[in-house]
């Protein structure tokens, strides 16, 4: 399984690391089989850690500040998995929704968008 791009919005370790309410990571721009993070504490290295795992804030991390306060949070990731291609997008508001497509299907695995 391969991560090949992630998209967040809204996340406050982003926010408050990087002074950007966005950060996009597109995977497949770099031959490198090794990518190294770095930058001072509180940059927002673990919160980029943490975000290339489609359902880890969902799960784990109950923090009602994992988005800055007042605004709608949002997730991307694409992962590659043999021929297969996933895209799981994550909603972060009043209430958290994920929806999961494969192979550019329209339609979601997850119609719902329930977390459970």
């Amino acid at each position: 399984m391969q991560i090949t791009f992630l998209q967040a919005k809204w996340f406050a370790g982003i926010y408050d690391g990087l002074k950007r309410s966005e950060i996009t990571i597109d995977f497949t721009k770099t031959n490198k089989r090794v990518i190294m993070l770095s930058g001072l504490n509180g940059s927002g290295k673990t919160t980029i850690l943490s975000l290339l795992h489609p359902f880890f804030e969902i799960f784990e991390d109950t923090r009602p500040t994992i988005i800055v306060n007042g605004k709608e949070g949002y997730k991307e990731i694409h992962i590659k998995n043999n021929e297969d291609k996933y895209v799981c997008k994550l909603f972060y508001g009043k209430k958290r929704k994920a929806h999961i497509y494969k192979n550019d299907n329209e339609e979601s695995l997850n119609p719902n968008g329930n977390i459970t």
